[in-house]
């Protein structure tokens, strides 16, 4: 079956679960997800995501108008803004931040690959968006470890509370009701992996 003929959310999901895997299973990662950061260590990792989703954000806003199937990244989806919204909450400056080499090469390949083809955002996305899923815990483990209260701190990890089903339900149909071609599916793929394969990276650099 070609990627034409499939649900691209079961091609992503399918062709992505390694890159994933991989991405869930650094030490930074599993420190995150259990909760055994400190807040100094959660603060930078949530500086760092800032650098990639202002970028990837901002692409996508750019190029809506060119290529229309990005309205799927709506603006309510983006991470930006509450991360900024939660280093405020921890007392970190936003403007203060500077990329680590991993986040630097994120933004550099989703701009590059926004030039070649737009429609790959939607992979980049896809990732970031996918996040939220497994975020939800993670969030529930530092307001006990860290003290955050709900909202304060933790705004990016659990955006949607308990509409999180809801939403993802309809991400994913909103992306499989899109029409892709064989070379758009790849780039998309493409993206997707690419940004897994960052996002590992990106964690070494913070552990």
């Amino acid at each position: 079956m070609t990627t034409t003929q499939m649900n691209i959310m079961d091609v992503l999901k399918a062709r992505t679960a390694e890159q994933h895997r991989r991405a869930e299973q650094s030490p930074f990662m599993r420190g995150l997800v259990s909760g055994q950061v400190t807040r100094e260590g959660y603060a930078r990792w949530l500086g760092q995501m800032m650098h990639v989703h202002a970028a990837l954000e901002s692409e996508i806003v750019a190029r809506r108008g060119a290529e229309p199937r990005l309205a799927v990244a709506s603006d309510e989806q983006f991470g930006a803004q509450r991360l900024r919204d939660d280093l405020c909450a921890l007392g970190v400056d936003p403007a203060s931040v500077k990329p680590l080499a991993g986040a630097s090469a994120i933004a550099e390949r989703v701009r590059a690959a926004a030039a070649a083809r737009p429609v790959s955002l939607l992979g980049f996305h896809y990732v970031l968006e996918g996040s939220k899923n497994g975020n939800t815990y993670i969030a529930k483990a530092l307001r006990r470890t860290l003290g955050l209260a709900p909202g304060a701190g933790d705004s990016y990890l659990d955006p949607y509370g308990d509409q999180q089903r809801a939403r993802w339900a309809a991400y994913r149909e909103a992306m499989g009701g899109q029409d892709y071609s064989e070379t758009d599916a790849a780039a998309v793929l493409e993206a997707a992996c690419a940004m897994f394969d960052g996002i590992t990276e990106l964690n070494g650099e913070l552990n």
